[in-house]
């Protein structure tokens, strides 16, 4: 399944509180080559909610640099914040700041199914809290 179609069923499983199989059906998508901006956004936040941070962390990176190519502001904060928490996640608490950094607005995110909501200030309190003194 490719590009729209690929789109269409992945909202479907969402429907169904299905996002590993919306994430699979987008990905699978990107890997052939067929998608669009908001493709790689999508599928890195729903790689997120599938605890696939290795992958959420690529996704989100391409979607930046395709965002910033194209001059498309609309999923930066969004994507830079998905990011630093699957950094924070990941144990890469300095990149995950530097993620933060780049956002321009507070902003949170609360509709994940399989994490509770975060923002860019909670991500930044437990940085600050996870790394040990100096």
């Amino acid at each position: 399944m490719r590009g729209a179609a690929a789109r269409s069923a992945a909202f479907a499983a969402l429907k169904n509180h299905d996002v590993e199989t919306a994430f699979r059906l987008v990905s699978d998508s990107i890997a052939k080559g067929d998608f669009e901006l908001d493709d790689l956004y999508l599928a890195g936040q729903w790689a997120l909610d599938c605890l696939r941070y290795a992958d959420a962390i690529e996704l989100l990176s391409r979607a930046i640099t395709a965002s910033r190519a194209q001059g498309e502001s609309w999923y930066m904060d969004a994507a830079y914040l998905a990011r630093a928490y699957a950094r924070y996640q990941s144990g890469d608490f300095d990149l995950a700041r530097a993620d933060l950094n780049e956002i321009q607005r507070e902003c949170e995110m609360n509709w994940l199914q399989n994490h509770d909501g975060f923002s860019k200030e909670s991500l930044l309190q437990a940085i600050e809290g996870a790394k040990p003194a100096s």
